[in-house]
């Protein structure tokens, strides 16, 4: 959690920043739930899709939407996110 030099070395390593938890959250909606751009730069970078749904069919900008932040907004919309 909020390990930028861990996610980017596992990132590096080729893992998949799809993967769910337990829960269903990806690593992406817990960053945006977290509000940690750079986190979500990284995992975007990476191939993180930001259209998966997890719990409550919210996908990682419902997140940003109810936070109301608007950079998180962007930086969703900007590679691709969809309501």
């Amino acid at each position: 959690m909020r390990d930028q030099e861990a996610v980017a070395e596992l990132l590096q390593d080729g893992k998949n920043p799809n993967v769910r938890q337990s829960d269903g959250q990806t690593a992406l909606m817990i960053a945006t739930s977290m509000g940690d751009t750079e986190m979500m730069k990284a995992l975007l970078s990476k191939g993180a899709d930001p259209n998966l749904r997890g719990p409550r069919g919210a996908n990682a900008l419902t997140l940003a939407k109810e936070s109301g932040r608007a950079e998180l907004i962007q930086l969703l919309e900007s590679a691709g996110a969809r309501p």
